[in-house]
């Protein structure tokens, strides 16, 4: 398609990608595991292999980051004060 490919592995990667942002950023519900494997897993149906995490939000806990890894998708966390 002449897009960018990245190597990882050895193996090309084309990332194809969505944006996160913590759907409650009050931590009542969203820290839950069975919640982010939910809303994640709807970027994997999707057909995306990677999720973009906003910068300006909450910083996402360890549970975020396993169901991530459990469905495969690549995680670009962007930091705070980057923008």
């Amino acid at each position: 398609t002449g897009g960018r490919a990245f190597r990882v592995n050895g193996r090309p990667f084309y990332v194809v990608g969505g944006n996160w942002i913590a759907t409650d950023a009050s931590w009542r519900l969203s820290a839950d595991p069975d919640r982010y494997r939910d809303e994640l897993s709807l970027h994997a149906e999707a057909g995306l292999n990677a999720v973009r995490v906003w910068g300006g939000g909450v910083a996402e806990t360890e549970a975020f980051y396993a169901a991530a890894d459990r469905l495969g998708l690549v995680v670009y966390q962007e930091l705070w004060m980057t923008g």
